[in-house]
């Protein structure tokens, strides 16, 4: 969408496996991507 953000989780691969909602802001999105990479959230990630 035009002018909306949001972050992409992709497979080992390279496949995109999900993708967030989108995000009126960028600081929303980082702000929510942020605790999706955290440890609070219970899961693996490795970002590439």
């Amino acid at each position: 969408m035009e002018g909306k953000h949001y972050y992409a989780l992709k497979a080992g691969n390279g496949q995109e496996i999900a993708r967030s909602c989108y995000y009126e802001t960028q600081e929303e999105m980082e702000a929510d991507y942020k605790w999706i990479t955290s440890s609070e959230a219970g899961l693996a990630v490795e970002e590439k």
